[in-house]
Formats: C-alpha cells, structure tokens, sequence
C-alpha cells in the first residue's frame, strides 16, 4: 500500500533541526502488508520532497517487523526487527541501522501516597505589555 501526507491537512509532522531551529517534514512510502494476516511486515519511508532551505535532500527510514511470542500471551505481536535510517544533509550521507531481538515483557505500577504530594507549584509571574500594546 502506497501513502503520502498533505502537508496542509497532515496532523502530524516529522521534524529535522538545524541549528536549533526546527523545519516540518512530511513523507510518502510504502507499507508491505500480509493478505492473510493483514500485519504490516515492512514499512519504508522517504520525504515527501527535499527541503533545499536547510540541505536536506533524503531521509529515508525502512523497517522490518516480526512475530514475536511471549510466555504470558497466546497472541504473536509484530515488532521492529530491522531500521535502517539514511539521511543524505548538507553534502554528508548519514546512516544506521539498529536491530532488536530477545524482546521481553515488564509491568510497571506506581502508587501515590497524599501525605507525600509535593505542594502545588506557584504561578508564573505576570508579565507587564511593552509600550504600545493596547
């Protein structure tokens, strides 16, 4: 399946800053699907087009998912395997790749005690207009 974002009505938007100042991007790709299970098993994606006010010609993420199993679950859960990131910016070609394997379960719970709340935090400080501000 093919896809690409409408920079006018996408939600949401990459991002690739350049000295501290953040540029908006918007991608296309495509997402291999199984017929059978309709899991997505690999998904890549490009920039919509290169963004040549901050050198950006490429950035391209690929990535292959996986069943995984766990003990506690009957279901497989399909998982990164592979990413594999290329950027092509001001001249360079930046790449890398991470691979992740031997995935594992975790549960995390948190109480709150209301003898221990830490007291509110105090308001910001009003801020006066500057001259010639209605």
């Amino acid at each position: 399946m093919a896809f690409a974002q409408y920079p006018d009505k996408a939600r949401i938007a990459g991002g690739f800053r350049v000295n501290g100042v953040p540029k908006p991007t918007y991608f296309q790709g495509l997402a291999w699907i199984d017929a059978g299970t309709y899991e997505i098993v690999r998904l890549r994606q490009d920039l919509l087009k290169p963004l040549p006010e901050i050198r950006l010609e490429r950035q391209t993420t690929e990535i292959d998912f996986g069943a995984v199993r766990f003990k506690k679950f009957t279901e497989e859960f399909w998982l990164p395997q592979r990413v594999f990131v290329a950027v092509d910016w001001s001249r360079k070609r930046l790449r890398n790749e991470h691979r992740y394997s031997n995935f594992e379960l975790f549960n995390v719970s948190a109480t709150e005690n209301e003898n221990q709340r830490r007291t509110p935090a105090a308001p910001a400080p009003k801020v006066e207009d500057g001259p010639g501000t209605p």
